[in-house]
């Protein structure tokens, strides 16, 4: 499986002009090292790997939500 992910802080979703294909061995593997890109990276596919992908960063953003208002959420925040 070799995904579709573009680099840069200017990713858009619809363009695969600067585009690239990655090997990975696993949806789960993918998954754990793209996230350590943050938002430098964008996969366009698998639907499957893109789909997790942003299921982990709408979570992480609900839990940091609060920090902007300066009210640690529940999840252990002092």
């Amino acid at each position: 499986m070799n995904p579709i992910v573009q680099f840069g802080s200017h990713v858009r979703p619809s363009s695969t002009e600067n585009a690239s294909r990655l090997p990975i061995e696993s949806i789960g593997h993918a998954h754990d090292e793209f996230l350590r890109l943050g938002a430098d990276i964008e996969v366009l596919e698998p639907a499957e790997l893109r789909e997790r992908i942003s299921a982990t960063a709408r979570a992480l953003a609900r839990t940091y939500a609060d920090t902007e208002t300066g009210n640690p959420s529940a999840h252990g925040g002092n």
